[in-house]
């Protein structure tokens, strides 16, 4: 009796095994390509990946170097106060003497160094905003 059970339950589960074989072997078929062809594209996804995080640390460190200057520079309200020049959109500082090193020398610039640090910082020209020296102010937060 108990070996015609186990019969009767190896039967039962050899068509099982056989159907699950067959659904196995149905599905790798379609995955086994996509996951080569993945596998595959995985060392050029991993480098654009690791490129994609350089240049948000890049973008961070350029905005807190941003945020820093703004925040000493909305602090001048004397003509002998200090301004912080914020970096170029290259990352970089303007020259010596490409920006202004206090309040009073900003508010003494006429319209040819207004629009010169507006073409440095690749802010619209003066052609195209009516009061350079506000639009210079908004953008350094400098009160005037």
């Amino acid at each position: 009796m108990i070996a015609e059970k186990l019969a009767e339950l190896n039967a039962y589960l050899q068509s099982h095994v056989v159907a699950d074989n067959q659904q196995f072997g149905r599905l790798s078929a379609n995955i086994f390509p996509w996951l080569e062809a993945a596998t595959q594209n995985l060392p050029q996804l991993i480098t654009e990946q690791a490129q994609h995080l350089r240049n948000m640390r890049k973008r961070a460190y350029w905005e807190e170097r941003v945020n820093h200057s703004r925040s000493l520079n909305s602090t001048a309200r004397q003509d002998i106060d200090l301004l912080f020049a914020l970096p170029l959109p290259n990352g970089g500082y303007p020259a010596k003497g490409e920006f202004p090193g206090t309040l009073g020398e900003f508010m003494n610039l006429d319209g040819p160094a207004l629009t010169a640090l507006l073409k440095l910082y690749e802010l619209p020209h003066q052609d195209q905003v009516t009061d350079p020296r506000s639009t210079l102010a908004s953008y350094f937060s400098i009160p005037i």
